[in-house]
């Protein structure tokens, strides 16, 4: 698949350059083709980005997950901070992600199953609050980044990079 990224924020797109960019707003005009489908294209990939952005977003995507440690090497040696979808690949090298607390997910939705199944009211739709930022305290230290903004944004869970 087609991997496009943001030059302005990293941003990567999947599939088609999107009419603007949904993190910064930027136009299609700052997008630029960058495709993996082995890991080597997506070390490729990383590597053509340092000096090129400022920061890297990727979703939770199973390519990009078997190189992650490359990856996250490769974009903290350029100083980029590399954001992901999943909590996997900060424990992989990625500096942060931000996902939901699934046990208060799983609570809520039992909740609105039950409600559903005794009075048939169908809610709209529901935002959780907060979540749980997960932080590498290796390449936040490895790229001297204060990670104390996230503080007022959910739970923060430190972890360091792993070998698996």
């Amino acid at each position: 698949m087609k991997k496009y990224v943001c030059t302005v924020c990293g941003y990567i797109a999947e599939g088609s350059i999107p009419e603007q960019c949904p993190v910064c707003k930027a136009p299609a005009s700052a997008f630029v083709e960058k495709t993996g489908n082995t890991n080597d294209e997506i070390m490729t990939a990383a590597s053509s980005m340092v000096g090129q952005v400022d920061a890297v977003f990727t979703p939770t995507d199973n390519v990009v997950m078997a190189a992650a440690a490359a990856v996250s090497e490769t974009l903290t040696k350029g100083g980029i901070p590399f954001y992901t979808g999943a909590d996997s690949f900060v424990t992989a090298g990625a500096f942060a992600t931000c996902g939901v607390n699934y046990t208060e997910l799983g609570a809520y939705t039992a909740d609105m199953a039950m409600d559903i199944l005794l009075g048939g009211a169908v809610p709209e739709f529901h935002v959780m609050d907060g979540g749980i930022i997960t932080v590498n305290t290796d390449t936040a230290a490895a790229m001297s980044l204060d990670y104390s903004c996230f503080d007022s944004m959910g739970t923060v869970v430190e972890v360091t990079t792993t070998k698996d």
